[in-house]
């Protein structure tokens, strides 16, 4: 039987209790299962490097990767730059400096080209996605992007580029920083890049995100359109155009991001779409961006699950109460009224609601309790005949 794999991508702060989860999950995953039926990568670059060493966390990867069936490829250029270097990291690691055959830190091929190697083995088209919620300069994550898109040519892939949330500001024209590597003017070269390879490389970015941000000051009647104000072949579309991206068999990766892969079958069924929410929901656009990008994913027939989880589930407090003076969308009132979409599942992970001693709003009908063992089924395993994997995005 062929093994399930899953990828793990995390670029930003790792945090104890998300470690805490993902153990408790995997752990179920091993328990469920009487042979192990599955390989896990974890690919980790940035700040998420951090929790290898931090004492809060360290513990939590230590019995992680006593699963043979686990595997840790850290970027080790990264390694460098934060002053981790290897052997400091696996001596605070794992007590000795020996490497333990969990973990890849190799240096014959860059981080980006792993990912990129280890993804396309399976049977994915000669096709991968980047979805960027980040701006550039303020979060390094747009410089993660553009390593990403240049291993996807270099690897002879056809490459897509999707702008949401403040990640249309990656394509503002006449960027000009400093002290850091030119976003725009990199995205132009991997598009000259491309060209020269006779090779695609598509920029889309979510016309409502464009507007709000004053990239867009006049009606459009097109389906793609560029703004005065970016690079050019920067398009900008109704968010619809980027699901129906979503609805192909390539593989499509955010900042946090999964993918869970299966035995491949005939006919394949559209991906199925795990948003997990994480942040708490009005200081920031995490929360109303995770929701609308999923319901839109569920209008397309995909089938999405919403999973509140960590600072997520402060949203499900009592009742919101918001005025028209507030100008801010009531998301309590947003998950009621997608309820009956056939497409659409609301959860709550109670382990995160207990933490934070919340209760889940007794308005809040559709959203159902989970705890990690339904975690782990929900998110990892194939549920639906011919799914051949799953995309997993944290907002």
């Amino acid at each position: 039987m062929t093994k399930s794999k899953i990828f793990f991508l995390f670029f930003n702060n790792l945090s104890k209790e998300r470690l805490e989860w993902l153990n408790a999950i995997l752990n179920q995953l091993n328990i469920q299962q009487k042979s192990p039926q599955y390989e896990i990568s974890f690919f980790l670059g940035g700040e998420s490097l951090y929790s290898l060493l931090d004492k809060r966390t360290s513990h939590l990867w230590s019995k992680m990767l006593n699963n043979s069936q686990i595997k840790l490829y850290p970027d080790h250029n990264e390694l460098r730059i934060l002053g981790l270097p290897s052997d400091l990291m696996l001596e605070e690691f794992s007590g000795s400096k020996e490497l333990s055959p969990n973990i890849n830190l190799s240096s014959s091929s860059s981080f980006w080209d792993l990912i990129i190697e280890n993804l396309m083995k399976e049977q994915f088209d000669s096709r991968i996605g980047l979805l960027q919620n980040d701006g550039p300069y303020m979060h390094r994550t747009s410089v993660y992007t553009v390593r990403l898109l240049n291993a996807a040519i270099n690897r002879n892939l056809n490459t897509e580029f999707y702008g949401y949330l403040d990640g249309v500001h990656i394509g503002h024209k006449g960027q000009k920083p400093s002290e850091f590597e030119n976003i725009s003017q990199s995205l132009l070269n991997i598009k000259h890049k491309a060209n020269d390879k006779n090779l695609e490389f598509s920029m889309y970015s979510c016309s409502r995100c464009g507007i709000a941000r004053g990239y867009i000051r006049s009606p459009q009647t097109q389906d793609f359109y560029l703004s005065d104000d970016t690079i050019p072949h920067f398009n900008f579309c109704n968010l619809n155009k980027i699901i129906e991206q979503f609805e192909k068999q390539h593989p499509i990766l955010s900042s946090n991001s999964a993918i869970v892969l299966f035995e491949p079958q005939k006919d394949d069924l559209r991906p199925e779409l795990t948003i997990f929410i994480t942040n708490s929901p009005y200081a920031s656009e995490w929360t109303f961006g995770g929701i609308s990008f999923a319901v839109a994913s569920a209008m397309h027939k995909i089938h999405t699950q919403i999973i509140f989880i960590e600072n997520g589930v402060y949203g499900l407090i009592g009742e919101h109460q918001i005025g028209e003076k507030e100008k801010i969308f009531n998301l309590q009132d947003i998950i009621e009224a997608t309820a009956d979409l056939e497409n659409l599942k609301f959860f709550a992970h109670a382990p995160s609601l207990e933490k934070r001693n919340i209760i889940l709003s007794k308005k809040l009908k559709n959203i159902s309790l989970i705890y990690n063992e339904d975690l782990t089924t929900i998110v990892l395993k194939n549920n639906r005949k011919c799914l051949y994997h799953k995309r997993i995005i944290f907002f």
